[in-house]
């Protein structure tokens, strides 16, 4: 094992020896050549009579290039130029990029675990939902609210003007939605003026 993962593989081996409860864990594997590999080891324990473990069974399977491809995602995820929160099932933010940070102000860890109303002006918050479960019941790529004007909410309280694309992504943990939220402040402002000198 990677030195960095034998002690939490350890704990999690320790932790399904004393409950006799299955065993899940990720981890890195350090090859005499120097390369490092992803394990995904899946298990669960066998206790004897008197409760006590008696023996494991299960599988491990190399998830290096998942890993990687993973890795990948997230770095294309982080480099976007827009915001990028991704939503579950329940309408809770599973994933905020860097941007989004900047968009609305909150600290990434403010974000996550928390209901993208949260992100959503007060005025919107009650339509929000229906919308939500509609998406789910019928996922495909498009741009939300065709034909209304979108906004969304800063940390400090103020609103800004957004478009939004919407994305399925669908997992072996469920379906989730990756929202692209492009500010448009500055768009706005310059049709403004432009308006202004044509009048």
């Amino acid at each position: 094992l990677h030195p960095d993962d034998r002690e939490r593989v350890r704990l999690a081996m320790n932790r399904a020896q004393a409950s006799g409860g299955p065993f899940a864990e990720d981890y890195r594997v350090l090859l005499a050549d120097g390369t490092v590999r992803w394990i995904s080891a899946r298990g669960s324990m066998e206790m004897n009579e008197g409760h006590g473990p008696l023996r494991m069974r299960g599988v491990s399977m190399d998830n290096t290039e998942w890993k990687q491809a993973e890795e990948q995602s997230k770095q294309v995820v982080e480099a976007a130029p827009y915001a990028m929160i991704m939503v579950d099932a329940a309408a809770g933010i599973v994933l905020a990029n860097r941007q989004a940070e900047i968009t609305f102000g909150y600290g990434r860890e403010e974000m996550l675990g928390r209901p993208i109303e949260l992100l959503i002006p007060q005025r919107f918050r009650g339509h929000h939902p229906a919308l939500h479960q509609g998406f789910f019941h019928n996922p495909s790529a498009r741009a939300m609210g065709a034909g209304r004007e979108l906004f969304g909410l800063r940390k400090d309280g103020t609103e800004l003007p957004i478009e939004v694309g919407l994305n399925p992504i669908h997992t072996s943990s469920g379906t989730f939605v990756l929202a692209s939220i492009i500010d448009i402040t500055e768009r706005r402002r310059i049709e403004r003026e432009s308006l202004e000198q044509r009048d």
